[in-house]
């Protein structure tokens, strides 16, 4: 496809016109309580590999990725979770974007995260509520691009 064919490698380095590349954002201010985050508005999404029904990215190319995410803790919730899982594992290694905010936090209830993550071809990236509840609105984003 157009996001592997045309990479060139040369001794300059590498060029690679268009990177594969997603970011989404909420569309209402949905409480999310446990599960994946999902039939959010694309901001956009280079060469498809993110499927908005599943809430899943698939690494079309084994290499480096800038994963990011930003969210608000639900108002009801004792404690909120969430977190960016590789390959829908939630242990270890595997949570390359994770925060927790309790309910005596009340000064930090909005905020992001980033990570760089190295993806194998045919990995996947999802954005995973936890525990307790939280609110994705049009502040609200996660994604992810490929860098090299």
């Amino acid at each position: 496809n157009a996001f592997t064919q045309y990479t060139k490698i040369d001794q300059y380095g590498v060029n690679q016109p268009t990177r594969p590349a997603f970011r989404v954002y909420g569309n209402t201010s949905t409480n999310f309580t446990t599960g994946n985050i999902t039939n959010q508005v694309i901001d956009y999404n280079q060469g498809n590999y993110y499927v908005n029904s599943t809430g899943t990215f698939t690494a079309p190319v084994a290499g480096l990725y800038h994963v990011f995410m930003t969210a608000r803790a639900g108002a009801t919730a004792s404690l909120s979770q969430i977190g960016v899982f590789k390959n829908n594992d939630t242990s270890g290694a595997n949570v390359v974007c994770f925060w927790e905010i309790t309910t005596s936090a009340t000064q930090t209830t909005h905020f992001g995260v980033s990570s760089v993550t190295k993806l194998a071809a045919g990995d996947t990236l999802r954005a995973k509520v936890l525990a307790g509840g939280v609110n994705f609105d049009a502040n609200d984003n996660w994604g992810a691009a490929y860098i090299g």
